[in-house]
């Protein structure tokens, strides 16, 4: 396999590696035991059969040298968050777009019992600026949900579901996560922003977010989604399913 480029720069850990002359994403994941091993393997197993427009499908995985080679389908792509923060402004249309392709790709993932648990603004790629669509990446974190809360904090604290602060959470940790993407797309900040951890943690455990007074126009279906992905019993919470068949994606039905 020849290097071609390397993303290490752009904060996107892959590399791009030639096979039989077509361009692949190879991603190295080092395996310290065992048990890790068995674990990753059965997951990426799974993810390989999963084909998702919205989701960064697998090739084929290798282990070498003590380490797994994930390798991916290449997509010639951008971060959505550099986007965002670009100063570019997003319709409510393509907002919608783009929320509607991530919970799809949920409900994809959810329906076979995974869990990505690290979604969040710099973990979405954008590979095209004109119609937006995006891919959801990063496979570091992913479980599978088998009957038993997950306990450990793989995400970033400002898109964490409450439940995961007491160490017993399931895939509707992947929703809430949604929220705050959907919450930075219409305003281009977090939610839950605090000076310190602690009263970010606060402002999650206690839903303290606002609307900032330019965006009270929101579309009121938009904000229906906002708040139902924002419910802190994760019981309570909208799951993948429904939420795809919400009014505010009528237009995909």
């Amino acid at each position: 396999m020849d290097i071609l480029y390397n993303y290490q720069h752009y904060k996107f850990r892959y590399n791009i590696y030639v096979i039989q002359n077509k361009k692949y994403l190879v991603k190295k994941i080092p395996i310290l035991n065992k048990k890790k091993l068995l674990e990753i393997s059965e997951i990426l197993n799974i993810l390989k059969l999963i084909k998702h427009y919205s989701f960064l499908s697998i090739y084929n995985w290798k282990l070498l040298d003590n380490s797994i080679y994930i390798i991916s389908d290449y997509k010639k792509c951008s971060l959505l968050s550099k986007y965002i923060y670009s100063n570019k402004k997003i319709s409510e249309k393509n907002i919608i777009h783009i929320i509607y392709q991530l919970l799809s790709c949920l409900k994809r993932l959810h329906n076979e019992n995974i869990c990505i648990g690290n979604i969040n603004i710099h973990n979405i790629l954008l590979i095209d600026e004109k119609y937006f669509n995006i891919i959801l990446y990063n496979y570091d974190y992913v479980q599978i949900y088998k009957d038993k809360s997950f306990t450990k904090i793989n995400n970033k604290i400002e898109y964490c579901a409450p439940e995961i602060f007491n160490y017993s959470y399931t895939n509707k940790c992947d929703i809430w996560s949604v929220g705050c993407i959907l919450y930075i797309l219409l305003t281009k900040s977090n939610p839950f922003l605090g000076f310190n951890t602690l009263q970010i943690i606060n402002n999650i455990q206690h839903k303290k977010f606002n609307i900032p007074l330019e965006r009270l126009d929101i579309n009121f279906n938009i904000l229906h989604l906002l708040y139902k992905s924002f419910e802190l019993d994760h019981k309570k919470r909208i799951n993948a399913n429904t939420a795809v068949k919400l009014n505010l994606f009528k237009f995909y039905c």
